[in-house]
């Protein structure tokens, strides 16, 4: 959803009713917003995935959603849009999804976010816009894979070895080990999705 619908009254009404912690007051109100319209996504979300209202939602020590225990999902957002996913643990062992603006990622970051095997060229995107993608497709497999494998992994521990803009979809592989079974030898090459609206771009990655 896009942000500027925060004063909706459709909106404020079911942000009224969702659980806050305390210390939100103290948030800025850019973040505040932010954190607000998330909860509304992951109320929207739960209610069209399981039919019920998710009116309480606390965060994890380092931020993250604490999803219901049968659930896997995701909130993102930038300067536009606010997004939730969110699945069943039966169907999916993790969920991610990232949202930035698109060519947003500055040249001079490009070493620490891609390494020497990530795609260096595409003829549908600019430099800019190319790492911008590989950036948001990094930050969709950190947040599918970590609460699997409760370790922190940076950008050099996978890359982008293809964008199919006909199928609107990208391959991004692990390089390095992060337990038994998210490995390059195992469980190391994941599909996932992007969709461009708007100048941003969103990746979304299932982990099966």
């Amino acid at each position: 959803m896009k942000k500027n619908e925060f004063e909706n009254n459709m909106v404020q009404r079911i942000i009224s009713n969702i659980k806050v912690p305390s210390e939100i007051e103290r948030f800025h109100p850019e973040r505040k917003k932010e954190y607000l319209l998330g909860r509304y996504c992951a109320y929207q979300a739960h209610l069209k995935l399981m039919g019920s209202e998710l009116l309480s939602l606390n965060s994890n020590a380092d931020r993250s959603p604490d999803w219901p225990e049968h659930l896997v999902g995701s909130i993102s957002h930038n300067h536009e849009y606010v997004c939730c996913a969110l699945a069943e643990k039966k169907y999916l062992k993790g969920l991610g999804i990232d949202i930035e603006e698109l060519g947003r990622t500055k040249i001079e970051l490009a070493r620490y976010i891609t390494n020497a095997q990530d795609l260096k060229y595409h003829p549908s995107f600019s430099e800019t816009e190319l790492l911008t993608i590989i950036f948001s497709a990094k930050e969709s497999l950190f947040k599918a894979l970590y609460p699997e494998v409760k370790i922190f992994f940076g950008f050099d521990s996978a890359y982008v070895s293809e964008i199919n803009t006909s199928k609107q979809s990208f391959k991004i592989h692990l390089i390095k080990t992060l337990n038994t079974y998210f490995s390059p030898q195992m469980q190391g090459l994941f599909e996932g999705r992007y969709h461009i609206q708007d100048n941003s771009i969103l990746t979304i990655l299932e982990v099966k």
